[in-house]
C-alpha cells in the first residue's frame, strides 16, 4: 500500500518588510533599471558609465585585474555633468547589502577630497539623483524624446 501524504498548507502572515526583502530587486537589476533610465541622458546632458571593478572573478583572473589596474572598492558608476564638467560616483545596493569594508575605506578616502560618493538602493532615485545634483530639468522618464537642455 502507497501512502499518499497530504499537502498541509500553513498560513503565515507575512511583513510588509519581509515581503519587500523577499522580492527587492538585485544589484545588478538596479544597475540596469538605472542605465536604462539615464539612457535619454546619455551624451546629451551626461555622460555616465559602468566601473569594471573585478566584482568575483576566478582566482587566476583576480591577479590579472589587479595588474590591470582594478581597484577593491571602487564604486559601481561614474556620471559626469557635461553642462558643469562635475562628476560623483554611484554604489548600487540592494535592500539586504551593506557596505564591505573595502568600500567604506574607499568612500571615505574620496569624501576627503570632496568627491561625491551616493549608495543607491532604487533606478528611480538614482536618476533623481542625478537630475537634482546636476540641477537637470525635470524630465519624466516615461518620455522617449531626449530633453533639450
Amino acid at each position: 500500500m502507497i501512502k499518499v501524504r497530504q499537502n498541509i498548507k500553513v498560513k503565515q502572515r507575512i511583513k510588509a518588510k519581509d515581503f519587500q526583502d523577499l522580492y527587492s530587486p538585485s544589484e545588478k537589476q538596479i544597475q540596469s533599471d538605472f542605465t536604462k533610465l539615464i539612457k535619454p541622458l546619455q551624451f546629451n546632458s551626461i555622460f555616465a558609465f559602468h566601473i569594471d571593478n573585478g566584482g568575483t572573478a576566478v582566482k587566476g583572473r583576480i591577479l590579472s585585474k589587479y595588474r590591470q589596474g582594478v581597484v577593491s572598492g571602487v564604486p559601481d558608476y561614474m556620471v559626469i555633468s557635461l553642462l558643469t564638467k562635475s562628476f560623483i560616483f554611484i554604489e548600487f545596493k540592494s535592500k539586504k547589502n551593506g557596505l564591505s569594508e573595502n568600500q567604506v575605506k574607499l568612500h571615505q578616502k574620496l569624501k576627503k577630497h570632496n568627491i561625491d560618493v551616493f549608495v543607491i538602493r532604487d533606478a528611480q532615485d538614482g536618476f533623481n539623483l542625478i537630475q537634482q545634483h546636476f540641477n537637470l530639468k525635470k524630465y519624466d522618464t516615461r518620455n522617449q524624446e531626449i530633453p533639450i537642455i
